[in-house]
């Protein structure tokens, strides 16, 4: 019988690339997309379109609480290459990426929905 798992009391730990020190977020939302990057290799033998793996490939989001504490103002999370720890739940498993370009940071104002947030994104890097 299947094991389902809430997501509450998952989080993301950030740090600057090949550091020792972790900042935790406590996040109400990351996502993290493992896929390959891909090569087309369609001919005259298949019946369709064909792509091959080439290399893996792993993009990821996260959408944060501002804590006015931990979020540094110059980039989302501080840094422009970052290894970042996504846990699941609260199980103690999670996905350890090393050497990811954090690419894209979002503040978010809403006065009449929440509170403020940060959404953060980036791809590369690889899995341990």
């Amino acid at each position: 019988m299947p094991e389902y798992v809430s997501g509450n009391g998952g989080y993301l730990e950030v740090r600057e690339a090949g550091t020792s020190s972790y900042t935790r977020y406590e996040d109400t939302k990351w996502v993290l997309r493992i896929t390959d990057r891909l090569t087309e290799n369609t001919h005259s033998g298949t019946p369709a379109t064909n792509f091959e793996a080439v290399v893996p490939h792993v993009e990821w989001s996260a959408d944060i609480p501002m804590d006015v504490l931990n979020i540094p103002s110059d980039t989302a999370l501080g840094f422009s290459k970052i290894d970042a720890v996504f846990f699941v739940g609260d199980t103690g498993l999670f996905y350890d990426l090393r050497n990811t370009s954090n690419e894209v940071g979002e503040v978010t104002n809403d006065n009449a929905q929440d509170i403020v947030r940060v959404a953060t994104s980036g791809r590369g890097g690889f899995l341990v």
